[in-house]
């Protein structure tokens, strides 16, 4: 087994790699190669570096890839009270993918990775953080349920289980009925440079919830980051009338599937999206020591 430092050069190797990795976790949408490259080398979250210094490495045997992973050190981070910060004193794997079969080429990779840490001096380290995964998974980079196998080898080396979500989708292919009324607005305020838009809930002339969603344009899917309701007028049913309206318009514009994701403990939430027909995709998660 040979581990090989990933660069613009050879990144192109690992297309193939993603595409079979892709069968099987919902967030990792089709992809063209420059896409892919530009995601792993050069990625940017709405305009800001993600990263300060990242390595990326590919593990091969015979030319075949059994594996790559991606660390480093992020340029912008968000806190446990949600807080956004830059420039962290803490370690990233962003992510780490090996064949569930060839164990070895895995720790040869998180070697990799710890030896790098080590060397830095870091406060904490993290994997699969949420909020800096690639561009080209709406940034969502928590590990996914169907690789369990790699959760249990950081486990190996200390690493337990910071957050976990529930990932859901709705197939708007599907017609649904939407009741008209006249005291419920959505004002949709401009999809910005990074294909971004924030989307204001009006309840007789007054703003009492905000959703954000990526237009994912090039897989007829939106990714809706945020959703919330003011307190007050929450489970009178404003959400799912909001929510509908937002999956009509979307279905209308030929979008054909809307992501989003939700605490695993938020279970008031679980249940508003399968009541809205939303399907759970499986758990995510990220970690940390």
């Amino acid at each position: 087994m040979e581990i090989v430092r990933v660069n613009k050069e050879n990144c192109s190797k690992l297309k193939g790699y993603w595409d079979e990795l892709s069968k099987n976790i919902p967030y990792f949408y089709p992809v063209t190669t420059d896409e892919l490259i530009y995601s792993l080398l050069e990625d940017r979250r709405y305009g800001e570096i993600i990263f300060n210094y990242l390595e990326t490495y590919l593990i091969e045997e015979d030319n075949e890839i059994l594996g790559f992973i991606q660390f480093g050190e992020p340029h912008i981070y968000w806190d446990t009270n949600g807080k956004k910060v830059y420039d962290p004193n803490i370690g990233v794997i962003r992510h780490i993918y090996f064949n569930e079969d060839r164990h070895e080429a895995g720790k040869m990779l998180v070697n990799k990775a710890e030896d790098f840490f080590k060397n830095s001096s870091f406060d904490n380290c993290f994997a699969f953080n949420h909020v800096l995964g690639l561009s080209c998974t709406a940034y969502h980079g928590k590990l996914h349920e169907s690789k369990i196998y790699i959760a249990k080898l950081l486990g190996e080396y200390g690493y337990e289980i910071e957050h976990e979500n529930v990932y859901y989708t709705i197939d708007l292919t599907t017609k649904q009925q939407v009741e008209i009324d006249e005291d419920i607005k959505v004002i949709k305020n401009g999809i910005n440079e990074y294909n971004k838009e924030v989307i204001d809930f009006i309840y007789k002339g007054e703003k009492i919830g905000e959703s954000v969603v990526l237009y994912l344009d090039n897989v007829k899917t939106v990714y809706m980051s945020t959703l919330w309701i003011d307190n007050k007028y929450s489970n009178n049913g404003f959400g799912s009338k909001f929510i509908k309206m937002i999956c009509n318009d979307l279905r209308t514009k030929g979008y054909e599937k809307l992501d989003l994701d939700t605490a695993k403990n938020n279970l008031g939430g679980q249940r508003f999206y399968e009541r809205n027909t939303f399907v759970s995709k499986g758990i995510t998660r990220s970690y940390f020591k």
